[in-house]
C-alpha cells in the first residue's frame, strides 16, 4: 500500500472559500521509521540479555547521558 500524508488549507479568494490540498507519499519514510524501531528493539534486547547499559556523549555541549542500567554499573 501507498501511505499518503495530506494537508489542507482554507483560502478566501474573491468571496469564495477554496480548499488547497497537498499530498505527499510517505511510504518509504514510514518503512524507514519501522526499520529503525525494529533495530532499536533489537539493540535494547541485546543490552538486556548482556546486562549492559548505554550512554551518549554530545561533544558540542560536553553532556553525557546514561541509561538506568549504566548508572547502576
Amino acid at each position: 500500500p501507498v501511505l499518503v500524508e495530506t494537508r489542507h488549507q482554507l483560502v478566501r479568494e474573491q468571496g469564495r472559500v477554496l480548499v488547497l490540498e497537498a499530498n505527499r507519499d510517505v511510504t518509504e519514510r514510514r518503512a524507514a521509521e519501522e526499520r529503525l524501531r525494529a533495530r532499536e528493539a533489537q539493540a535494547r534486547l541485546a543490552l538486556d540479555i548482556a546486562e549492559l547499559g548505554s550512554w551518549r556523549h554530545d561533544p558540542a555541549t560536553g553532556l553525557v547521558a546514561l541509561d538506568d542500567r549504566m548508572r547502576a554499573i
